[in-house]
């Protein structure tokens, strides 16, 4: 048998003071033995393809992720490398600037 629904759309199935079930449209659903197996079999099918799906899914996404890591690593190296080669730069003109003020007052 088959749970249809409620006999009227917005109330419990269920009395607050007894907890019995409250008038239910039930039906009988008949289904040959076959077709029961074949949907096993079918529903069995169906997760194996999903499974092989998710695992395809799942190496794409490793394959991504690493992908992203290395241009994030690559970035970050130039950014330090930069700003290294910019400390370095500003501390040549810092001691030009020195040396030309020092040259100035002397």
């Amino acid at each position: 048998m088959g749970l249809l629904g409620k006999t009227l759309k917005g109330r419990s199935t269920i009395q607050s003071d007894s907890g019995t079930p409250r008038n239910l449209r039930i039906r009988e659903v008949i289904v040959a033995p076959e077709n029961v197996e074949n949907e096993k079999k079918n529903r069995v099918i169906k997760l194996d393809n999903f499974k092989s799906q998710m695992m395809s899914e799942e190496k794409i996404y490793n394959i991504n992720r690493k992908k992203l890591l290395t241009n994030w690593r690559n970035i970050m190296r130039i950014a330090k490398t930069g700003r290294i080669i910019f400390m370095v730069s500003l501390s040549i003109f810092s001691v030009f600037f020195a040396v030309n003020v020092h040259a100035k007052i002397f």
